[in-house]
């Protein structure tokens, strides 16, 4: 880069962020290793590959057997499985391969189970985890888990393997002991949980409920409490989602979904917060707030709430509705463990007729399909009825269920478009309702005998579908579900079925899977036996702003019509934010919708936007949303409204006992009693404000209380109270009495907040940036330069930043850990014009988007798996330097600038980002031997290197305070003058040392001002300072080779000082060491003021001019507590001052300056 380049341009920014929750890690407390001390028989595997390769030598770092884990075979049905002997938390997984081998695992799935069936996968980021592993045998890989997880047994499924070699594990589990009574509900027994045996009823104005559950069911009550006033709380599985209902009183009902599938046998954590009518509702680590509604805070409840269904003394209200079939688990009801009262016997449990302390096996056997995956199962050959049924669950539209070939045709059942179709021998087709794709489990039965068929879904007899078929049923004896793969002259529906599939059934028989699994009968292909894995992409709904989600198996989409946003999961507003915004984009002045805060929560509104005589104006009409207002006029600059009221005997302000008739309700709903053309605190009119009033003895024209017809009118200017709500009129009533009340439209204007950036040092700084899976950011920009960073955020890997790269190229760059992407845009025309442009940039789960001048565009569509989470910590910097990465060069990977000319000033200005040490950054010399040069030396720590003439050694400064070869971004700003070196290092760390003050040797005397400059001086006896410290302005060293300044001695009128008390500062004493001393142009300091007695020194004349080099002598310095001084500067004709010397101390502060006195290394 060039040295002296500047980025100056004017920049306006708009930035709007949305959020969502942070990820919980797991406690670092919870960290014992579980594998290791287990016996050889906990560990299983899908096969052996010989003896001394068994799964019980699968311990980490351990070299028994063979050193390890293989299978004998190398595909992916491949397993090792852990058997911990009871429910442990898990927080983290570690892998290794086998010891001393090729054989090692690179990737690899982690399941887990409470039972050993019934798998479940670990999910992260809404997909199936794919776990990095291994590149040799003896590196052990950890991964923390980003949600710890329950379970019993923990299974390991290779994806992946050595290329040398084969399939080998060796692994460690970490967590810690689990312990929770659980409780098994049999769909008749309910829990009676009674507050008080004294007391009927309660008041509850805060609840705390949390537990667990488990079940295959899709309904069923969890909980529910009522009281005799309608208030009521509930908590239902409905259609397997989660349903909560809370009423507070009357007109308070309200109810909040959450969750999606939870009939899957596995645990999920539920945690319900109220205060008054504020509610967490808490599913799997996804909070949900709101607030419910009515007017009333307190739960008024009966002597009981119950668990597992309703209570038998249940209210009419309350309705039909099934119990709770499954398992619970840890209920606390407002600080009473539920669960340990019922083994304790404490609670009423007579309506179980078996109650049992423990979680029944899981009857099911799922099957997991994916695109490419088919089941083969065997049946009866040659039979004259085909009878097949399954349940299944599925995202997609289509897709095969089961396909069979007769003797004379084939039979295929399968969905298209979202219903149950049947083929038979191609021309016969049958279909059933709709909407059978919304991931709920649906039952299939087929029946085919003699001449025609029945296919009944859900065991709706009455829905059955009945039809003749052409051919005479013979069957062939094999099946083949979700898939197959043969020649056949007739395609079918479609050859693929993404989803689950249980309970299959071939003539009227259960299918046994597990035998299969074994490999005893049937086969299979790309399936997982003992697992459904199918994932509801919109629950949480990714769709901002109403938008509808729609899902396929593998991603979703967002419909945003009639939102008012647009975008891939209508994060982005399709209006402008302000009048401004409207006019720059050359519309016609009059009615637009504005969205006042962008992307965030408030609506567009309808305004009015003009073109005043100062500027740009927006109409807020009263009867917009409230909090859509109040955004509007939190924006703007100054904002007005006109209220006037016309009277005739009807008194405004006044009254015999001082409270006004009339006053007005503003912004934050208070009692306004100033007027139009008044202000706060000031009751009065604008007549009273300017005293021209018709009565001289009130403060308002209509106080007169005259017959004439009289107005008080005026603009209500305060921002903060406007707009006017509600208007209160007193004087109401009276014979004769008539007003007439007006308030006009809110007026607001100056929404055009610019920043003006003329140094690349210049920067503005914000805290960090949160839109960890959306966030957009809009701002305008005009420069002269030809590149620059408008934006940069930094975590420890993820960052964003956007940038001008080049004239015409705009760029928008972003990590969120799955490696770095960089989106630009072209324009055609150069953009360093002096014009402004708009450049718009989202990032979402889908894609991320660069825009500029609302018509160059890129997008890039983000990874199907992957990290989608963009953590940052550091501030977010709007700023106008280079950017803050890219590692630095060294040796001849460098770029060399080459160049002719002599300068005086530079400025040098880069980041860096590296973990190479030593290394050359940035290397500047000339024909003559002067250079510059910026380096890492081997701790990492940086060094600055100036050679200019007259210099016999190289002038240094060492920072030796930290290393910065640590792969972070560091920023480095040199600049020069002459002699005077000035240097600025790091934006993000603080442990920098600023050094705010050097020697000064101020005597009142008729001396020559000397421009002092670094030099060899003989060492100084200097005792130690007690220095007070202080913001001081920057001190600039001149570097040349200069002697001790022998001041001219003078007359001077004798003075006495008193000794002063300094405010106690927290420094550190120093001892001044030999360095090169100078004279500074000190500015007056902000510090602590100390009253110090007044010296009348004598008038006297200063000759500026440069000294010349000379040897130096012995300085002594004498010890002294200096004092708060109101000094001036020191190139003054009269000093007020008296002799001091400071040491330099060390203070630390965020973009620490460092000033260096010159010395010599």
């Amino acid at each position: 880069m060039p040295l002296g380049s500047r980025l100056t341009f004017v920049f306006l920014f708009l930035c709007s962020i949305s959020n969502i929750d942070l990820a919980s890690t797991a406690s670092r407390k919870c960290e014992d290793s579980l594998a290791t001390p287990l016996p050889y028989s906990s560990f299983t595997g899908s096969s052996v590959y010989a003896t001394g390769y068994g799964a019980g030598y699968a311990k980490l770092n351990r070299r028994g057997g063979s050193g390890g884990w293989s299978p004998v075979d190398a595909d992916r049905y491949q397993w090792l499985q852990v058997d911990l002997g009871s429910r442990k938390k898990v927080v983290a997984v570690a892998t290794q391969g086998r010891y001393s081998s090729a054989d090692w695992t690179r990737r690899y799935r982690l399941l887990y189970s409470d039972t050993g069936k019934n798998w479940r996968p670990f999910l992260q980021d809404g997909n199936i985890w794919t776990f990095e592993g291994n590149s040799d045998s003896e590196g052990v890989t950890r991964h923390e888990l980003l949600r710890s997880i329950v379970a019993r047994y923990v299974r390991f499924v290779p994806l992946q393997w050595s290329k040398e070699g084969r399939m080998g594990l060796r692994v460690e589990v970490y967590g810690c002991s689990y312990w929770s009574d659980v409780v098994s509900f049999d769909g008749q027994g309910v829990i009676s949980y009674r507050f008080s045996s004294k007391t009927k009823k309660i008041k509850f104005l805060t609840d705390l409920i949390s537990l667990k559950f488990r079940t295959s069911a899709g309904h069923g009550v969890l909980l529910h409490g009522e009281g005799q006033q309608g208030d009521y709380i509930s908590l239902e599985l409905q259609r397997a989602r989660l349903v909560l209902s809370i009423n507070l009183g009357k007109g308070g009902h309200t109810a909040v979904t959450s969750g999606s599938l939870l009939d899957d046998d596995h645990w999920h954590s539920v945690l319900i917060q109220r205060y008054r009518r504020n509610v967490n509702f808490t599913l799997d680590q996804h909070t949900q707030p709101f607030r419910t509604n009515g007017e009333f805070d307190h739960l008024d409840l009966d002597y009981e709430i119950s668990f597992g269904g309703l209570p038998a003394s249940n209210k009419p209200s309350s309705g039909g509705r099934d119990n709770f079939v499954g398992c619970m688990e840890g209920i606390v009801y407002n600080g009473d463990n539920i669960t340990s009262l019922i083994r304790r016997k404490k609670v009423d449990t007579s309506s179980f007729r078996n109650l049992t302390f423990s979680c029944s096996e899981s009857r099911s056997f799922p099957v997991f399909f994916n695109s490419s995956s088919f089941l083969q199962l065997p049946g009866q050959g040659d039979s004259d009825t085909l009878s097949v049924s399954l349940s299944f669950r599925t995202w997609n539209p289509s897709g095969l269920l089961v396909y069979t070939a007769l003797a004379d045709g084939v039979v295929e059942v399968g969905l298209a478009d979202g219903k149950v179709t049947v083929y038979i021998n191609v021309t016969q087709r049958k279909n059933t309702r709709s909407n059978l794709n919304d991931g709920q489990w649906h039952t299939v039965h087929l029946n085919a005998l003699e001449n025609y068929a029945m296919l009944t879904i859900d065991g709706d007899e009455a829905s059955t579908v009945r039809t003749a078929i052409p051919i005479q049923i013979t069957t062939g004896g094999t099946y083949y579900f979700g898939g197959y793969f043969l020649r056949t002259n007739t395609p079918p529906l479609q050859r693929s079925f993404q989803g689950c599939m249980q309970m299959i059934h071939v003539d009227d028989q259960l299918a046994d899977l597990r035998a299969v699994e074994q490999g005893l009968i049937g086969m299979f292909q790309n399936v997982s036996l003992d697992m459904c894995a199918i994932i509801d992409r919109c629950v949480p709904n990714q769709c901002e702003h109403g938008g509808r989600c729609s899902q396929t198996w593998d991603s979703f989409s967002c419909i945003c019509n009639g939102t008012g946003y647009r975008g891939a999961t209508c994060h982005t507003s399709v209006y402008q934010q302000s009048c401004e915004e409207v006019l720059h984009l050359g519309r016609a002045p009059g009615g637009h919708w504005v969205d006042p805060d962008g992307s965030g929560p408030l609506q567009a509104l309808r305004v009015s936007c003009d073109l005043t005589g100062r500027g740009t104006g927006t109409h807020a009409h009263t009867h917009t949303h409230t909090t859509a207002v109040y955004a509007v006029t939190s924006g703007a600059d100054y904002c007005e409204q006109h209220i006037a009221y016309t009277c005739r005997m009807s008194r405004l302000l006044n009254s015999p006992d001082g409270e006004p008739y009339t006053w007005w309700v503003g912004r934050a709903n208070e009692k306004h009693l100033y007027w139009g053309g008044s202000g706060p605190g000031i009751q009065k009119c604008a007549c009273g404000i300017e005293r021209n009033c018709t009565s001289a003895k009130h403060q308002c024209n209509c106080d007169a209380d005259q017959r004439q017809w009289r107005e008080d009118a005026g603009l209500l200017v305060y921002k903060d109270h406007l707009p006017v709500s509600q208007l209160v009129v007193g004087d109401t009533g009276r014979a004769g009495s008539e007003a007439k009340l007006t308030v006009g439209p809110l007026r607001c204007r100056d929404f055009w907040n610019a920043a003006s950036f003329i140094s690349p040092a210049s920067y503005l700084h914000f805290p960090s940036l949160k839109g960890e899976t959306s966030a957009d950011i809009s701002f305008y920009f005009k420069t002269s330069s030809t590149y620059g960073v408008f934006l940069e955020n930094l975590g420890t890997t993820d960052f964003i930043r956007i940038e001008l790269k080049a004239t015409s190229v705009i760029s928008f760059s972003f990590d969120v850990g799955n490696g770095g992407v960089e989106l630009t845009v072209r324009s055609p025309s150069r953009l360093d014009d002096g014009r402004w442009h708009r450049v718009e940039a989202e990032r979402n789960l889908k894609e991320a988007v660069l825009s500029l001048d609302g018509r160059y565009r890129d997008a890039r569509a983000a990874p199907a798996q992957g990290h989608i989470r963009l953590e940052l910590f550091s501030q977010l910097y709007i700023e106008a330097g280079p950017p803050a990465s890219g590692a630095a060069p060294r040796g001849p990977q460098g770029t060399a600038l080459l160049g002719e000319t002599n300068l005086t000033r530079e400025e040098l200005v880069f980041s860096f980002s590296t973990s190479n040490a030593p290394a050359i950054l940035v290397y500047v010399s000339s024909k003559t031997q002067d250079y510059l040069a910026v380096v890492l030396r081997n701790n990492g720590t940086l060094q600055v290197r100036y050679s200019l003439g007259g210099l016999t050694e190289p002038y240094t400064i060492d920072l030796d305070h930290r290393n910065m070869a640590n792969g972070q971004p560091h920023h480095v700003n040199v600049s020069r003058e002459q002699r005077s070196i000035h240097l600025q290092v790091g934006r993000w760390h603080c442990n920098s040392t600023q050094h705010n003050a050097t020697q000064h040797n101020a005597t009142p005397h008729n001396s020559t001002q000397h421009n002092a400059t670094p030099h060899n001086t003989t060492p100084h006896n200097a005792t130690q300072h007690n220095k007070t410290p202080h913001n001081s302005t920057q001190q600039h060293t001149t570097a040349h080779n200069s002697t001790q300044h022998n001041a001219t001695p003078h007359n001077t009128t004798p003075h006495n000082t008193t000794p002063h008390n300094t405010t106690p500062h927290n420094t550190t004493q120093h001892r001044t060491t030999p360095h090169n001393t100078t004279q500074h142009n000190t500015t007056p300091h902000n510090t602590t003021q100390h009253h110090a007695t007044q010296h009348n020194t004598t008038q006297h004349h200063t000759t500026q001019h440069h000294t010349t080099p000379h040897n130096t002598t012995q300085h002594n310095t004498t010890q002294r507590n200096t004092t708060k001084h109101n000094t001036t500067q020191h190139n003054t004709t009269q000093h007020n001052t008296t002799q001091h010397n400071t040491t330099p101390h060390n203070s630390t502060q965020r973009n620490a300056t460092h000033h260096h006195t010159a010395e010599r290394r």
